[in-house]
């Protein structure tokens, strides 16, 4: 299952993911496109960041899957850059989708790119 939604994230075009020591169980995935409101602190603190390296700052998941994927939610933690939210618990991304997961959500390029 993990394969084919591996498959899936990178042929979406829209994520470079990498295998962290070749284990399909642990992905870290670059998001270039945000899809944050402009208006909220966490887009601008992006844009900000951007703007200071003079390049397009890419935010980096690491996100490991249970054994029994899909049935057990994926940890998803922000790797960098070092962001604050209401969201975001010690660099674990607390979203409504990974606190009531459901089998069926397991569909990884939905949840990334909500």
């Amino acid at each position: 299952r993990l394969m084919k939604e591996l498959r899936q994230v990178s042929l979406s075009g829209n994520f470079e993911v990498t295998l962290v020591q070749d284990s399909l169980l642990v992905w870290e995935v670059r998001l270039f496109e945000w899809a944050f409101a402009d208006d909220s602190p966490l887009h601008q603190d992006l844009q900000q960041l951007s703007m200071d390296a003079d390049d397009l700052v890419a935010v980096v998941l690491r996100i490991h899957f249970p054994e029994d994927f899909p049935f057990g939610a994926p940890l998803v933690y922000v790797r960098s850059p070092v962001l604050t939210s209401e969201f975001i618990f010690d660099g674990a991304l607390c979203m409504e989708m990974l606190v009531d997961w459901q089998p069926q959500y397991g569909n990884m390029v939905a949840m990334l790119v909500q």
